[in-house]
């Protein structure tokens, strides 16, 4: 297994990120060619490869600085972010591996939570990828018809056991 530099892994997420954000605008024009373009992202393994980015850097701190490490992670959030606003078979893969644990478990760390972001801009907080990735994990587990009634306080239940209401009183 080749070790590579921080740098370059920091600059293949942000890229990754950047491709994210643009196959979630390109929805607003092309929805048939945006569902082909996530449905690829979701074949090669995207999902759980941000997932495990997001929990093997979770028991770095962060703090006050903007490193490598914490723009990886940002840039994960940001994928996640950006296929699950565009995707509901994305939407569907992020319900069965529970990420919303994972969301708010990386959310937990004070560098993501109250650092502004330096990709975001506007001063947002290093972790609106994985905010908004939760948000729409809930609403969408919400307007699933699919789901029970227990299902979805099932849902809610396991945001609250990862820390919600605790991090989103940081945030």
């Amino acid at each position: 297994r080749m070790i590579r530099p921080m740098e370059l892994k920091k600059s293949a997420m942000e890229t990754l990120a950047a491709v994210g954000m643009a196959v979630g605008e390109m929805t607003k024009a092309n929805p048939q060619l945006t569902d082909e373009s996530v449905g690829h992202m979701l074949q090669e393994g995207i999902v759980p490869v941000m997932l495990a980015v997001l929990q093997s850097s979770s028991s770095q701190s962060l703090t006050t600085k903007d490193t490598p490490s914490s723009r990886i992670r940002e840039s994960a959030g940001i994928v996640i972010s950006a296929m699950a606003v565009c995707s509901v078979e994305a939407m569907m893969e992020l319900q069965s591996c529970h990420a919303i644990t994972s969301m708010l478990s990386a959310m937990s760390d004070p560098g993501l939570a109250t650092l502004p972001s330096q990709m975001c801009g506007d001063g947002a907080p290093k972790c609106l990828g994985m905010l908004q990735t939760a948000a729409a994990l809930l609403t969408f587990s919400q307007h699933d018809e699919n789901k029970t009634e227990s299902d979805q306080i099932d849902r809610l239940l396991e945001a609250i056991d990862a820390g919600a209401i605790t991090t989103l009183s940081r945030i």
